[in-house]
């Protein structure tokens, strides 16, 4: 005999006391990893650990839920682990309904505290002196933003760029394909994973030949780049050399031997060179191509 609707309604509130029930439990656990993680000084936000929770949740999904449904609930989960663990603070280009300040809700959730800023140096100094704990920044923003100051935060180790959110996870409208890529930066760096990417500042002389000479070590260490983006220098003297900045990303870690004989190459090709951070592979341009990914394996 079918269920009623008065008893339908019935196992619903129960599966959410139970659903309540295991949140709060989880959140439990999530305050004790909080209290070991601030004994050992272990950073909060660990883009690592994130990429794994989620494909493993999109692996143990049978259905009827959607993987996009099961990903959004996750980010709010986590979001409210973060805020638990430490009321974190982020720092975002722009105002308040922009598209950063969209991409950083995305990454970090609705239960955290944002904060607008107008300048990449002013969102670097607000993460390197602690006021805020990361920074969202838009990809090419980030790369007309750095100037020597700017660029001062990362050669010295105060910030680094730990994770990357793709432009078109973060809206259902084309018009967020403008702005294809957002980078985090904070004060960590994170660990190789085996699916990393590294992202580089480097200024070239502006001669010919000098961008490919600047490509050779790449294949010399067979090594896939993506040019994200490129602009004149900004000149103060106008007797100094005109050069041209690039932001490029290349496979791989800071920490791998192959990414260390590169960068020594490819130091001697540029009038100067900034490694920028190396972070894991962001996720896919949509969320479900996140799922139909996690699921690969």
């Amino acid at each position: 005999m079918p269920e009623s609707l008065d008893e339908l309604r019935k196992r619903i509130d129960e599966l959410d006391s139970r659903i309540v029930s295991l949140l709060n439990e989880r959140y439990r656990t999530v305050k004790k990893v909080g209290a070991f993680k601030k004994g050992t000084a272990g950073a909060i936000y660990v883009p690592e650990r994130e990429r794994k929770v989620y494909e493993k949740v999109c692996r143990l999904n049978d259905g009827p839920m959607k993987d996009v449904t099961l990903f959004a609930i996750y980010r709010e989960i986590m979001s409210g682990a973060l805020a638990l663990e430490q009321g974190l603070r982020i720092a975002y280009f722009g105002s308040e309904g922009s598209f950063t300040h969209l991409a950083a809700v995305t990454k970090f959730g609705n239960s955290v505290l944002y904060q607008p800023e107008q300048s990449v140096k002013s969102i670097l100094e607000q993460v390197a002196s602690g006021k805020c704990d990361y920074g969202c920044i838009p990809e090419g923003v980030l790369l007309e933003g750095l100037d020597p100051d700017s660029l001062a935060f990362f050669s010295s180790g105060k910030v680094s760029i730990c994770a990357e959110i793709c432009g078109k996870a973060i809206s259902v409208s084309d018009a967020a394909s403008a702005v294809p890529r957002y980078f985090i930066v904070g004060i960590q760096s994170t660990r190789e994973t085996g699916d990393d990417k590294t992202s580089l500042f480097f200024a070239l002389p502006d001669r010919p030949g000098a961008l490919f000479d600047a490509l050779a070590p790449f294949k010399d260490e067979a090594t896939s780049l993506h040019i994200a983006g490129s602009c004149p220098a900004k000149r103060e003297d106008p007797s100094q050399e005109c050069k041209y900045c690039f932001l490029v990303d290349l496979e791989g870690h800071l920490d791998n031997e192959k990414t260390v004989r590169l960068l020594g190459k490819l130091q001697s090709k540029t009038l100067s060179l900034v490694p920028l951070g190396s972070y894991p592979r962001g996720i896919a341009p949509s969320l479900e191509e996140l799922a139909a990914e996690c699921k690969k394996d």
